[in-house]
């Protein structure tokens, strides 16, 4: 078989079994359409290679774009429009999910989020009744809609006899444990709250997508009465695309938990006039009770919210939220090999690997005869647009993080650096073995930047004991061992390449240190 099947079917296995494999780790199972979604896509692929069929190989990587990357990257989509509250169209999402992945209650998603609607309309009756129509079906989703109809109508009680009753469901769940949470803080039983979080904390950690993650921290810190801490998560995560007035509720309602009753009243009345029906329901039951003092917290409950704090600002330091847009030496470095590739194609220089020698390819016995140019130029130059899109995917998905905790100077020292150094290493490995060899692309100085990423967080590790960075240091090196797995199964790429990137670019990065 080509190289290009032999690549494609190789990444389609482990980006669909990665798959399975990180929803298991991050909800404790794996949803039953995502399982039957996945295990075809992999017989497609499986029996495209047994039959050397690259047309069926290739179907099976669109089979994994339409089914698999297309719905969850319209979820995610449809997530941030609810936070911001534009319910309409996150529905219309949701039904082009439904569509596509029918299964695991994704039927049923749009007519919650219709509900959702209709409550921040102020029809709590309408929504009340599609909610108790979607609840009474067989679906995944079900415990959410319970979660809905409690929270609709304020009935927080009802939500912890109803959780009591499935603690199994509530830790299974990631979209119902943020409101439980709520429910136990609504209710004054903190010690309640704080104990659920503290049993539930390592899945609270893995959640995803982070939004649940972030509202479960939320509701610990607004009823701990952390008012200053519950300002950063709404700065620092996606509630800082939620509606004013929705931010401004939280942080009073932390105030008022801190014991600053004044101040807690004076901004609830202030956002009022500026609230949506729902919440407005919410604010004017919390300011019937605003003059009752906040139930207090155990010295243990104290002792384990500054304990949270302290865990959760060096976490932010290592693996906060970062923007690709905000990657100005990533975004550039992207530009330089996407116009380099736009000119191959011009010269019709792709998949013709005489006219990419030509170009500068890293030719090693060019290279010793001194056309040293070759180490730089073979870096921006690829194969076809499979190894260029392969290459710019790993340099997005990592470059920003990178990017954000070393500086743009040490960026772009680690990815040249790294770059140059494997291309250097590639010519003396194959001097030294009596070789020939043509080597072209990015991948050398991407994978310079993971070396780099697990040094940053090796780092942390070791300075501050961030459990966060030894997590994310761990899955940097699982991504190296993929890779070269991948290079000795895959004839035709270069494993020394690879390999020798991210040694070269984990030295730079652990001297220089990170800018943040």
């Amino acid at each position: 078989m080509s190289v290009e099947a032999e690549l494609l079917f190789w990444w389609l296995g482990f980006v669909v079994v990665g798959t399975l494999a990180f929803m298991r780790f991050s909800q404790r199972r794996v949803l039953r359409g995502w399982l039957t979604v996945g295990t075809t896509i992999l017989a497609i692929a499986l029996v495209g290679r047994l039959s050397e069929s690259i047309a069926l190989i290739r179907a099976a990587a669109a089979l994994w774009l339409l089914l698999m990357f297309v719905p969850g990257v319209l979820a995610q989509l449809a997530i941030r429009l609810v936070v911001r509250q534009r319910y309409a169209a996150a529905r219309a999402i949701q039904q082009l999910v439904a569509v596509l992945h029918p299964c695991d209650g994704c039927r049923e998603v749009p007519a919650a989020m219709r509900a959702m609607e209709l409550a921040s309309q102020g029809d709590l009756d309408g929504a009340t009744a599609i909610l108790e129509a979607v609840a009474r079906k067989p679906s995944s989703v079900a415990a959410e809609v319970v979660v809905l109809l409690c929270q609709i109508g304020q009935r927080w009680g009802d939500l912890l006899a109803w959780a009591a009753e499935r603690p199994e469901i509530v830790a299974r769940e990631p979209g119902v444990l943020s409101h439980v949470l709520r429910a136990h803080g609504e209710t004054g039983d903190l010690t309640g709250m704080v104990g659920l979080y503290d049993r539930e904390r390592s899945i609270i950690d893995r959640m995803r997508p982070h939004v649940l993650r972030d509202s479960c921290r939320l509701m610990l810190f607004v009823y701990g009465g952390r008012p200053e801490f519950v300002e950063r998560i709404l700065r620092q995560t996606v509630f800082a695309a939620a509606p004013a007035p929705e931010q401004r509720f939280w942080t009073a309602v932390a105030r008022w938990a801190a014991g600053d009753g004044e101040a807690a009243r004076r901004d609830l009345e202030e956002v009022l006039p500026e609230a949506s029906p729902s919440l407005a329901i919410a604010i004017r039951r919390r300011l019937a009770n605003i003059d009752s003092p906040p139930p207090a917290l155990d010295e243990a409950s104290q002792r384990f919210l500054e304990a949270e704090e302290g865990r959760l600002a060096q976490e932010s330091r290592y693996v906060g939220p970062v923007s690709l847009r905000s990657a100005r030496a990533t975004l550039v470095l992207a530009g330089i090999n996407l116009l380099v590739f736009g000119a191959q194609s011009l010269l019709a220089a792709t998949d013709d690997w005489k006219a990419t020698h030509d170009l500068g390819a890293l030719c090693t016995d060019c290279v010793i005869r001194g056309e040293w140019w070759r180490l730089a130029s073979s870096t921006v130059l690829h194969a076809n647009l499979l190894h260029l899109g392969m290459n710019l995917f790993g340099l997005c998905a990592l470059g920003p993080a990178a990017e954000t905790a070393l500086g743009i100077r040490r960026f772009l020292a680690v990815y040249v650096g790294a770059g140059l150094g494997a291309a250097a290493t590639v010519v003396a490995a194959a001097w030294l073995q009596g070789e020939r060899q043509l080597v072209i692309g990015a991948s050398g100085a991407i994978m310079g930047v993971v070396g780099a990423t697990a040094a940053v967080m090796l780092r942390g590790w070791l300075s501050e004991g961030v459990a966060a960075a030894r997590n994310r240091g761990l899955l940097m090196a699982g991504y190296i061992a993929a890779q070269s797995l991948i290079d000795t199964l895959v004839p035709g790429l270069s494993f020394t390449t690879h390999l020798a990137g991210a040694v070269i670019g984990f030295p730079i990065a652990f001297v220089a240190g990170p800018k943040r």
